[in-house]
């Protein structure tokens, strides 16, 4: 839905790798919820803490390398 913004967009930041890491992300100590599209893996980080960016860097990690 538009929530009660319809039509409005909000600016964000990303980051996409290639492949789909969803459910290693998904079993992270801290679970990270990212998309696929294409046969790449999208994490928006418009609602991530700057200061949980340690996390999500270590997830991804772990997820790249699994």
């Amino acid at each position: 839905g538009g929530g009660s913004l319809p039509g409005v967009e909000i600016a964000s930041a990303g980051v996409a790798v290639d492949g789909d890491l969803l459910a290693a992300l998904r079993v992270a100590a801290k679970p990270i919820v990212a998309t696929v599209r294409q046969g790449r893996t999208f994490l928006d980080l418009r609602t991530v803490d700057p200061r949980d960016d340690d996390v999500v860097c270590e997830a991804l990690v772990r997820a790249i390398g699994a």
